[in-house]
């Protein structure tokens, strides 16, 4: 991504979704294989020193295995669109990085909410926080098939990002 070596490929062989749903592909696996060595290290970890018996059930980690897979799948579409439009991967990492933190901020803000990527995030794991201060957490509100199309939205606008600054770039 550093270099010009994806142009150039996209030049020499202009089949930019087959390049680009290879790159989403591989990228998309190793991110899911790294956020899951983490989740399986908190695991051990939490089975060493946590006292007590019992753990989430089989169905219980598939559940969350498609949830860390689907917002895994829009991050690495967003950093794609982002390396794809600014072409270097510094100050994509630097704008994937200000719309990770501004995000939740503008979640607070009622019609972004309902498009917000963060806001998805929380929603698919439905917590409910009592005593009134889940109106603090943007997402709380949104039903689990809301929040995967958001979901689904967001990844489609990094694909698209990404095939579009090819393009534009490379025409």
């Amino acid at each position: 991504f550093g270099s010009t070596v994806w142009a150039t490929a996209l030049t020499r062989e202009p089949r930019r979704v087959s390049q680009i749903s290879a790159r989403f592909v591989v990228l998309a696996v190793a991110s899911l294989l790294a956020i899951a060595a983490g989740i399986a290290g908190w695991s051990i970890l939490t089975a060493i020193a946590v006292p007590g018996e019992g753990g989430p059930s089989v169905d219980e980690w598939l559940n969350l295995v498609w949830k860390v897979g689907l917002i895994e799948l829009a991050w690495t579409a967003i950093g794609l669109g982002a390396v794809a439009q600014l072409r270097s991967v510094g100050p994509a990492i630097g704008a994937a990085l200000a719309l990770y933190f501004i995000d939740p901020i503008l979640g607070l803000w009622g019609p972004w909410e309902t498009v917000s990527l963060s806001a998805a995030s929380s929603a698919l794991f439905q917590i409910d926080i009592p005593g009134g201060f889940g109106a603090f957490v943007p997402g709380t509100d949104l039903s689990l098939p809301h929040a995967v199309t958001v979901m689904l939205g967001w990844t489609a606008l990094g694909l698209f990002l990404t095939w579009w600054g090819l393009h534009r770039r490379d025409a």
